[in-house]
């Protein structure tokens, strides 16, 4: 890594109107990465927010409902290559690392999943709250979903971004917590009967089948 002349990361975030790059880190990793020649950002489109002042927002909002912090340990804000006057009072570029910044952004079916009417997914701000609220999963744990992904909404999601409905779509109560407790109030359940059932009598049996399945994990988990 220390020979490395380029580094990598994602971004919490991209301005537009600063377009200026937000990360935000807890060890300090990131420091070591933007030391380097070259800087590349891999990030995606649902990571764009207005101003710099929106992204910080973004990131209280993450820190509190994830943590229960109000802040992050280290919020970076790069808006450019490095540069300095303080040379002989002469403008440079590239003084300090780094003297490139590449900027990669994602559309990953993005775009086709706000063209079907499931805009709403990409408000998430993946702070993790609705997986501390949903009964499925503090009862089956990742059986039901992967915190990477992030509940429901995580399952959702791939299922449209993969083009096949995922099977653990079937375990969601469809109970609301997860909107309840969202601080954007995503309506994660609205967006699962929807993909899981176009007609009502397909999602009664949905609805009925996974409360099944989670009187019966629930039942034993208490005989266990």
């Amino acid at each position: 890594m220390e020979k490395a002349q380029v580094g990598i990361t994602g971004a919490n975030a991209v301005t537009a109107e600063e377009g200026s790059i937000v990360l935000a880190h807890n060890e300090g990793n990131i420091f070591e990465v933007m030391r380097k020649k070259k800087h590349i950002v891999v990030t995606a489109i649902d990571k764009i927010y207005p101003s710099v002042e929106d992204a910080l927002n973004m990131l209280k909002v993450i820190c509190y409902k994830a943590t229960g912090v109000l802040i992050p340990s280290f919020i970076e804000v790069l808006s450019g290559v490095s540069k300095t006057a303080d040379v002989e009072k002469k403008f440079f570029k590239g003084v300090h690392a780094p003297s490139e910044v590449v900027v990669i952004l994602l559309d990953n079916k993005r775009t086709e999943m706000i063209e079907k009417g499931f805009r709403e997914l990409l408000y998430c701000i993946d702070c993790g709250n609705c997986l501390l609220h949903c009964p499925m999963y503090n009862t089956v744990g990742n059986f039901f979903a992967e915190e990477k992904y992030l509940g429901g909404k995580g399952l959702a999601y791939k299922s449209l971004s993969e083009e096949e409905v995922n099977k653990k779509l079937e375990f969601c109560l469809t109970c609301g917590r997860c909107r309840k407790n969202c601080p954007l109030s995503i309506d994660v359940p609205g967006i699962i009967r929807s993909i899981r059932s176009e007609s009502l009598p397909g999602e009664i049996y949905y609805f009925l089948k996974s409360h099944l399945l989670w009187l019966y994990y629930v039942t034993r988990l208490k005989l266990s």
